[in-house]
């Protein structure tokens, strides 16, 4: 069995004249190292390339010789590094490797000074260092006329996925309706995978409710000896301006003139501005060419 044992050599003659030489010390160790592995952790997904595959090692009998680390990949070894120990019987061991993209397979294996083999587990390690790809379909960098905007993000490759609405972050797993506020707002996107690696993109849209304003200046709600009345509208924010004038509709510039007939009339003004926000107004009047003259 394993242990520390003396050899003594005992010679006796045919007189029973006795001798007993000492002739050292033998050591017996059949008990292999042990090591446990510490980092990475099995299953670990990392998005840093060079990584410390680390292991604690000891041996009880003789002590450690040394230490190899075993790294496969897809293709087969990728990395074998032995470390020499020098007989010690505890250490720490950490072997540096710069990997590429992929899943490994990795181990330790030690041998004592009595040539006793251990094998560490099997852990297996994925090196991931591209960030998952995230893409705003909606909203789009364009001026909306509804505060209640669909939100709308596309990612592959990631684990979680989120956004910063204006005022919080909001986990994002489906399209869901979301509503901003008046004016310029920037939506941005996020994404990451189990490695760590983050994506962001983001956009910039506005909201715009608010309808232009519009005035008629004139005409008047009065009675207007002259057929001929000048139109006079007043608008702010507008795109487009146009009025209906009893036959038809007239697209707006600047003040004119429109002959009317005698009578009542309601002269409707229309405003909308680029995002489709509308609105109207309009004013009765009446023409009466009949009316006596002052001399």
């Amino acid at each position: 069995s394993s242990g520390t044992y003396r050899l003594n050599m005992t010679v006796i003659d045919s007189g029973g004249n006795l001798n007993i030489t000492n002739l050292g010390t033998i050591t017996v160790d059949a008990i292999a190292p042990n090591a446990t592995l510490i980092s990475p952790a099995n299953g670990t997904s990392v998005n840093v390339p060079a990584q410390n595959f680390t292991v604690n090692a000891s041996d009880v009998g003789t002590g450690l010789a040394n230490g190899t680390l075993y790294v496969y990949n897809q293709t087969g070894l990728y990395n074998q590094t032995s470390v020499g120990l020098g007989g010690v019987a505890n250490s720490l061991v950490g072997v540096v490797v710069t990997l590429v993209d992929g899943v490994y397979n990795w181990f330790y294996s030690f041998f004592d000074l009595a040539g006793n083999l251990f094998t560490s587990e099997n852990r297996t390690l994925a090196v991931d260092t591209v960030a998952p790809s995230v893409v705003i379909v909606s909203p789009q960098n364009i001026t909306y006329n509804n505060r209640t905007q669909l939100v709308n993000i596309s990612a592959s490759g990631a684990t979680n996925v989120w956004f910063y609405n204006g005022t919080a972050n909001v986990s994002y797993t489906a399209e869901i309706l979301v509503t901003f506020g008046e004016g310029s707002n920037t939506l941005i996107a996020y994404a990451n995978d189990s490695a760590g690696n983050l994506n962001t993109t983001s956009i910039i849209f506005g909201t715009d409710t608010i309808a232009p304003s519009i005035t008629i200046v004139s005409p008047q709600s009065a009675t207007y000896g002259d057929n001929q009345i000048l139109i006079n509208i007043s608008t702010s924010g507008a795109a487009n301006v146009w009025f209906y004038n009893g036959t038809g509709n007239t697209t707006y510039t600047t003040s004119t003139y429109q002959n009317f007939s005698d009578g009542v009339h309601t002269l409707i003004a229309y405003a909308n501005d680029s995002v489709g926000n509308f609105n109207q107004t309009s004013i009765s009047f009446t023409v009466n060419s009949l009316l006596p003259s002052i001399t």
